[in-house]
């Protein structure tokens, strides 16, 4: 619980970074190691390569560095590449990736 409660200002900000926040709904898709947020439908299409690229790395660091999660991760889609961003932030001209550790 404590984790969603850290995710919930992130969900916040980015209803009130998409001008179309009105328009689309959180999504949640899980599997055993993953819990990923998704806004439906402008990042539906991402949602399946998402999760195969987020269990690969996964499966990839285990093998190399025996790292294995304690819990499942919580992954928030964002993609902000034709949303009217351009305006509103201007001088972002490199791909944002924010993360989080305990």
């Amino acid at each position: 619980m404590r984790g969603s409660s850290r995710l919930l200002p992130a969900i916040v900000l980015a209803f009130l970074l998409t001008g179309t926040a009105g328009a689309q709904t959180l999504q949640s898709v899980e599997t055993d190691d993953l819990r990923l947020l998704y806004f439906d439908p402008t990042e539906t299409y991402l949602v399946p390569r998402v999760i195969q690229t987020f269990h690969d790395s996964l499966d990839r660091q285990k093998s190399i560095l025996g790292y294995t999660p304690a819990e499942k991760t919580t992954v928030l889609l964002l993609d902000f590449s034709d949303y009217e961003m351009a305006a509103r932030c201007r001088s972002l001209q490199t791909p944002l990736l924010s993360t989080s550790h305990r």
